[in-house]
């Protein structure tokens, strides 16, 4: 068995592969720019992290919420250059994960200098994976993120691989990159620390890898680190309460069953890479005999050793916690690299071109339905029974607010998506939401409070609270009005909205 990395020759027959491995990432600007035009055209209402990133974003902060304040950063650079608009939200997430692609596409080059078809197909191997291809694209951010930066931090670990020396290690100005990346990582998502500690510690199992991590230079990498995530982990420290917040989603309990708890993590495991496994035992099932067997090269030995690494690491973190539940977009920034494992255990030869040509093809439909699907899922979806946050009328709603007198108010509204819908369409108001830090108001007197009240006919308490908190404001005798609307498409379903002014 042979694989290749960076340097070493291949005595196979050209590639036929090749040209298409080189098109692709024209073919993906192509892919992700038509995503943007049809996020555009479906719907002004948005959709749960979109409409959090809108509320987040507006100031910088160290920090807001129970996940790292990177991606609301970025965005807030967007919206000061193209506005608080929808356009700027969908261009960042299309743009991110273009660049996972990319980077992705890169790795596999470092692995098949001379195996184009082996690229593609490694690259090709995220459309069928349904968190990537379609998760992504429907409602995440954060996950988006750290899929990037995860993505850039593994090309940037085998660049030094396939090219450093004894005589001729990576410079100074890689591990500068390499400590950027590790802290933008943690300030992704914080379940980036488990990517980079199965990385690091499979780089420790590889001669090249220790030598990498054994540099003195290594140095440089910490001292970036601490220098970029310092200031968010102070403020850590400072919101334990809130930044922790996300942790109980694991649900974590010393009393919870431990075969449970492995099962849940299989569980996850499988169906991150299902339909994905499907594919690959049909086309190509003699692979799955070669996926345990030793790798040649340092980068295709790393990521054999990282899979392993994180398996383990992840078990043990469930038996050690007592995790009970996992779902499975969490294994995003951990599962990617599976099909570069997969692959590295081609023969030299070229895999056969008719099930090359058919794995295309399931691929690009895989491509084409994600697109066709989230084009008409707002339009569609109700008559089926599947109404989605983007059939909410919020510029029905908005409109009414507006004649009750919003303008430059303080908003406050029960959860994220309300607040960041209704800023998008008051834009020089301040909007709050419970349990968020944020800044405090710089507007006008008035506080427009707002609430869903299909859920709660009556002001929820943590919005009380939070009146009385940030504002000094008590309801008292105040009565809330109550407006329906109905929803775009909603085959007869209606929106009830409760709000109330006070203050001013």
């Amino acid at each position: 068995m042979t694989t290749f990395d960076a340097g070493h020759g291949s005595a196979s027959p050209p590639d036929p592969g090749m040209l298409d491995a080189r098109r692709l990432p024209l073919l993906l600007g192509i892919y992700f720019g038509l995503h943007l035009l049809v996020r555009l055209a479906i719907s002004t209402t948005l959709a749960l992290d979109e409409a959090e990133q809108v509320l987040l974003s507006q100031a910088f902060q160290w920090g807001y919420s129970g996940q790292p304040p990177l991606y609301a950063w970025i965005q807030h650079i967007l919206f000061l250059v193209l506005g608080r608009n929808l356009f700027a939200l969908a261009l960042l997430k299309n743009g991110l994960l273009l660049l996972a692609y990319l980077f992705f596409w890169l790795t596999a080059r470092r692995l098949w200098p001379e195996r184009g078809q082996l690229v593609a197909l490694a690259v090709l191997s995220w459309l069928l994976i349904p968190q990537i291809v379609w998760e992504a694209q429907r409602d995440l951010s954060h996950s988006v993120m750290v899929l990037t930066l995860a993505s850039a931090s593994l090309y940037a670990v085998a660049r030094a691989l396939t090219r450093q020396t004894p005589s001729s290690p990576p410079g100074v100005l890689w591990y500068a990159a390499f400590g950027a990346l590790m802290a933008l990582g943690l300030l992704s998502k914080y379940n980036f620390v488990v990517f980079a500690g199965a990385l690091s510690l499979a780089l420790l199992s590889v001669p090249k890898g220790r030598a990498l991590l054994g540099n003195p230079r290594i140095l440089i990498s910490l001292l970036v680190m601490a220098t970029l995530a310092g200031p968010h982990l102070v403020w850590v420290a400072d919101h334990w309460d809130v930044a922790v917040r996300s942790l109980g989603k694991v649900e974590a309990s010393p009393g919870n069953n431990l075969l449970l708890g492995l099962g849940v993590l299989l569980l996850a495991g499988v169906s991150f890479l299902t339909p994905l496994w499907l594919a690959w035992m049909g086309f190509f099932p003699g692979l799955f005999r070669r996926i345990l067997a030793g790798r040649q090269g340092s980068l295709s030995l790393l990521v054999q050793r990282y899979l392993l690494v994180l398996v383990v690491g992840m078990a043990v973190g469930v038996l050690a916690l007592g995790v009970g539940h996992v779902k499975e977009r969490w294994m995003i920034p951990f599962l990617f690299v599976a099909p570069l494992h997969f692959f590295s255990g081609a023969p030299e030869r070229p895999l056969p071109g008719g099930r090359v040509r058919w794995f295309r093809r399931l691929a690009a439909a895989a491509a084409v339905a994600a697109l066709v699907v989230s084009g008409f899922r707002s339009l569609l979806g109700p008559t089926l029974g599947a109404t989605t946050r983007l059939n909410y009328p919020f510029d029905a709603v908005a409109r009414t607010l507006e004649e009750a007198g919003l303008d430059r108010e303080a908003i406050l509204a029960h959860n994220a998506w309300f607040g960041g819908n209704l800023l998008k369409r008051f834009p020089g108001s301040r909007a709050y939401v419970p349990g968020f830090v944020l800044p405090d108001p710089e507007v006008g007197p008035g506080v427009f409070v707002v609430w869903d009240a299909v859920r709660s006919e009556d002001l929820p308490e943590e919005m009380r609270r939070e009146l009385a908190d940030r504002f000094g404001l008590d309801v008292g005798e105040e009565e809330p009005r109550y407006e329906s609307f109905p929803y775009r498409f909603g085959a007869g379903r209606e929106a009830r909205v409760a709000f109330l002014r006070l203050g001013g």
